[in-house]
C-alpha cells in the first residue's frame, strides 16, 4: 500500500505543476495582449492586477530566474507596481 500512496502522491504533484504551468501560459498571453493593446488597459488593469501581482508572487520559482519564462506577465507586473 506505501507505495501506491507514494504513486498517487506523484501523480498528483505532476498534475498540478501542469495546472500552474498552463495557468501562468494563459496569464502570459493575456498580458501580451494588454501590451500590444489588443485590449483596454486600463480596464483591464482593474481586473487582473491583483491576479498578476499574486501569481508573481506566488509562483515566483516558476518565473526562472536567467532563462526568464512568462516574460509578459513579469513586464505588465513591473509596469502595473510602479504606476
Amino acid at each position: 500500500f506505501p507505495s501506491h500512496d507514494t504513486e498517487r502522491v506523484t501523480v498528483a504533484k505532476l498534475k498540478l505543476n501542469s495546472a500552474i504551468e498552463n495557468y501562468l501560459n494563459a496569464l502570459d498571453r493575456l498580458a501580451a495582449c494588454i501590451l500590444r493593446g489588443y485590449v483596454p488597459e486600463q480596464e483591464y488593469k482593474l481586473d487582473y492586477r491583483d491576479v498578476i501581482n499574486g501569481a508573481v508572487k506566488n509562483y515566483e520559482p516558476n518565473f526562472g530566474g536567467v532563462q526568464k519564462k512568462f516574460r509578459n506577465v513579469l513586464e505588465i507586473y513591473d509596469k502595473w507596481k510602479t504606476e
